[in-house]
């Protein structure tokens, strides 16, 4: 595989909150951090 993942964490007001780039295909921001995100600004993760 020639990507890694990269997740991010966007505010309501389009700033950006969290950048977490992966070391390798498994490595992603851990889901504790998305959930007080979403308990924070009230919003639904997107994912592609």
């Amino acid at each position: 595989m020639s990507t890694m993942p990269a997740d991010f964490l966007i505010r309501p007001d389009a700033t950006k909150q969290t950048a977490h780039y992966g070391k390798d295909v498994g490595d992603h921001l851990p889901l504790a951090d998305v959930r007080a995100f979403t308990d924070a600004y009230g919003t639904t993760p997107i994912t592609h």
